[in-house]
């Protein structure tokens, strides 16, 4: 009867066999949580909150109709493509104004023992008020301690000066230089209070908030802007903010001022000549009709009057564009601020080509100054927008140019009409030749006049009426302020994953990677030959715990392996049993003498067979001498009676391996090996065969033709995977019969793949099913230490729990 227990169930994933081993770790779990929910109170205790503060924007483009409707001027305003918005809000050029408009200078703190110390921004009790014109060193710590209403103590450490000054005095130093007063809020509980503070550099802090900014659009097809920081005082952020949006919609309010300045300006130089030409005039006709008295004029002089008009009209149209053009040209050679021209349309100007050319190089420069004051300029971005600049211009001098000696051609192509009617006019009595010559040059200066006067109030209620292009619409308030870190519960629970993520990680990765058997999975994944047994760790002081223990359960765990052995043997005459290993303190010779011990104490009359003659060490279980064993027999120095020794185990012999021969091999394979067998079948029930291990000698082959029963007991955590293909390979080539597997030592605490006392038993499933209970064992807790105890319980849980 071979291989009664054999396997035909394939391995698969055991889920039981990993919850198992993790439970069986629960002190990994219990220090890894410890020391996770230790790091996140820390860090709840020492981690600096920060907050989140916003503001929104209202972007507005078109030409109000509140403008429209006071009669003002459709200005210029710069390109408002949201891009540039976020791009000009995001600038260092803003973030420098808005640093240099608030009180950030210096920061102020309170000391706090056992946390980290927040910043207290306008809540200080005093104010600290630099000397600008000496020199003042950056993120110098200088310790304050306020002494009374009228002195305190100032430490600063890294040049060893501690001196005590009054509030209102000033400090003199060669790197600091200030003076220090009391708020009105200062109390005297704050006595003896400890704070300290520094200066910032300007610089630094612009970078910071700038790179701290952010700003997006609400939605995309909106022209809300949503600006939002985040910083450790809600108070300060929210200044800052405030602050930033105000002076952004300064800017843009004060290009729209300047447009309509640059407007009245060119008009009043128009006016000036004009002004004087009409008083000129005016005094002429005077003195010629005080002169000549009233002249009646004739019909000819009235219709030739009427065309003069109309064409003295034309030119004056002409006219004032050319010198539009002129002042255009003028600036654009001298000026550099473009984006303050006066649009051509003021001077009822069409001209789609300069309007289209003026507004695309306003935008061109806005974008070059929101490059240039950005702190992440990109070199080769701001060459190609120098490069769109210069050609814009060029674009635009050409084009004014031109602009310029078409006017001026058309202004000689309408006096030539004129000079022809004045010719006319010639031929009329001199007289009234005088008075409609006059008369023509008063008409077309005042409706010049007129038409710059017109111009000139719009410009000024454009001036006075002037609305930002931008507002807000959400100010920032400290007290809306969100709490960005730490979240609430987020460290513990963050501690909580961590906590239990790594020992899982650990013990699973400890368990792919290991080399040793650890359950009894190990070894069905790898062989087909069945385990008859698993033994318990021996933590009794003897070699032979069945015998000095017999309720341990240990005991149990041979008793059921006898049991199971008794089946497998059943059909067999005889009952010889080989137990060997692969490699060397796996624990054959333990697992063969309390093996022998129990199925002795069954009343069978029982020898167990020291034959690892080459390392020696059953007599030591039993404690005997080896001066004579099977190596003295089958050397033909002692006989069969003399080597077999009585134990003190009821119907247990004992043959020792004996002095140790220099050929056990050929020992074993000699006839007297054979005639001791033949003896000894006759005399006992069981002969157990403790050989040596195969993986190191073959002599346990050599027994294996005489035995029944072959054992190979295999050690957790100590036996190496790779040992099982060695005797799956011994079955698979028949240099084996009836081959079975013992796991010796097997430690609860680290796998619960196997389960030693009453409830073992593999392959035809016999056994009790008592499990690991008090009652059935005795345990021997008299001594068993308090956490032990607590072990073992949780043990037993488990056991019950998962079988």
């Amino acid at each position: 009867m071979e291989n009664n227990f054999e396997n035909t169930t394939q391995p698969t994933f055991d889920i039981k066999k990993y919850i198992l081993k993790l439970i069986a770790y629960w002190y990994y779990f219990a220090i890894s949580l410890i020391i996770a929910f230790s790091i996140a109170a820390i860090k709840d205790r020492f981690e600096i909150s920060t907050y989140a503060t916003n503001t929104t924007i209202l972007l507005k483009s078109e030409y109000s109709n509140e403008e429209k409707l006071v009669g003002a001027l459709p200005l210029f305003s710069r390109g408002r493509n949201t891009d540039n918005e976020i791009g000009i809000l995001k600038s260092f050029f803003i973030s420098q104004k808005t640093i240099d408009s608030l009180d950030f200078e210096i920061s102020y703190f309170k000391e706090n023992f056992f946390r980290v110390s927040t910043e207290l921004y306008k809540n200080a009790p005093f104010v600290v008020i630099l000397d600008t014109s000496k020199n003042n060193s950056n993120y110098l710590n200088v310790n304050i301690n306020i002494i009374s209403d009228s002195l305190y103590s100032v430490k600063i450490l890294p040049y060893n000066v501690e001196k005590l000054m009054k509030f209102g005095k000033k400090f003199e130093t060669d790197y600091l230089n200030f003076t220090i007063k009391l708020k009105e809020k200062f109390n005297k509980n704050m006595i003896n209070d400890k704070y300290y503070f520094y200066k910032n550099d300007k610089n630094n802090l612009v970078k910071d908030y700038s790179n701290r900014l952010n700003v997006r659009l609400r939605a995309k097809s909106g022209s809300i802007l949503w600006i939002w920081i985040i910083g450790r005082v809600p108070a300060k952020e929210t200044d800052f903010l405030n602050k930033l949006t105000s002076i952004y919609i300064n800017i843009g309010l004060e290009e729209k001022r300047k447009i309509a300045t640059n407007t009245i300006k060119f008009i009043d130089s128009q006016l000036v000549h004009i002004i004087d030409t009409l008083r000129n005039t005016e005094g002429t006709l005077q003195i010629i009709r005080n002169k000549e008295g009233p002249i009646d004029i004739s019909k000819e002089g009235e219709i030739l009057m009427e065309e003069i008009e109309k064409y003295e009209a034309e030119k004056n149209i002409r006219t004032i564009k050319l010198n539009y053009y002129k002042f255009l040209l003028s600036d654009l050679n001298k000026s550099t601020d473009i984006k303050a021209f006066m649009s051509p349309s003021v001077m009822d100007i069409n001209d789609p080509i300069l309007i289209e050319y003026i507004s695309s190089l306003s935008k061109l420069i806005s974008e070059r100054e929101m490059l240039k004051f950005d702190i992440k300029e990109s070199i080769r971005t701001s060459d190609i927008i120098d490069l769109k600049i210069k050609n814009a211009r060029i674009s635009i001098l050409e084009h004014v140019k031109k602009s310029i000696y078409v006017s001026q051609s058309s202004i000689d192509e309408t006096n030539k009409r004129i000079n022809k009617l004045r010719k006319r006019i010639y031929a009329l009595p001199a007289a009234e030749r005088k008075i409609l010559n006059i008369k023509r040059k008063l008409l077309m200066n005042d409706n010049i006049y007129t038409f710059l006067l017109q111009r000139k109030i719009e410009a000024g209620i454009t001036l006075a009426t002037t609305k930002p292009d931008s507002r807000v619409l959400d100010t920032s308030k400290s007290k809306n302020a969100v709490k960005q870190t730490p979240k609430a519960n987020k460290n513990q629970s963050t501690a909580l994953l961590f906590g239990l993520l790594i020992p899982i990680f650990f013990i699973v990765a400890k368990e792919l990677v290991a080399s040793k058997i650890i359950d009894k999975s190990d070894v069905e994944k790898n062989t087909n030959i069945p385990i008859i047994g698993s033994i318990g760790h021996n933590d009794k002081k003897t070699h032979l715990p069945v015998h000095s223990n017999p309720k341990s359960p240990i005991s149990e765990s041979f008793r059921s392996l006898r049991t199971n052995l008794q089946y497998m043997l059943v059909d067999k005459k005889s009952r010889i049993i080989s137990v060997s290993s692969t490699i060397s303190g796996e624990g054959k010779t333990f697992c063969s003498t309390n093996l022998a011990a129990v199925i002795a104490v069954s009343n069978k009359k029982t020898l167990i067979i020291g034959l690892d003659m080459r390392k020696p060490k059953m007599h030591i279980a039993f404690e005997f001498a080896n001066d004579i064993g099977i190596s003295t027999y089958l050397s033909g120095v002692s006989t069969f009676e003399d080597v077999i020794i009585k134990s003190d185990v009821t119907n247990l012999d004992v043959v020792p391996s004996g002095p140790v021969p220099p050929n056990p091999a050929e020992l074993i394979e000699s006839k007297r090996m054979n005639d001791f067998i033949e003896k000894a079948k006759q005399i006992y029930d069981y002969i157990i065969i403790d050989t040596p291990p195969v993986a190191i000698v073959t002599d346990a082959l050599l027994i294996t033709k005489l035995s029944d029963a072959n054992i190979f007991v295999m050690r957790q955590n100590y036996s190496s995977k790779n040992v099982i293909k060695l005797i799956d390979d011994l079955q698979k080539r028949k240099l084996v019969s009836n081959m079975s597997i013992i796991i010796n030592d097997i430690n609860i605490s680290i796998s619960y793949g196997f389960k030693y006392g009453y409830g073992y038993g593999y392959g035809y499933g016999y056994g009790y099913g008592y499990g690991y209970d008090e009652g059935y064992y005795d345990l021997d807790n008299k001594n068993e230490k308090w956490f032990e105890k607590i072990r073992r319980k949780i043990r037993k849980k488990m056991h019950k729990t998962f079988g």
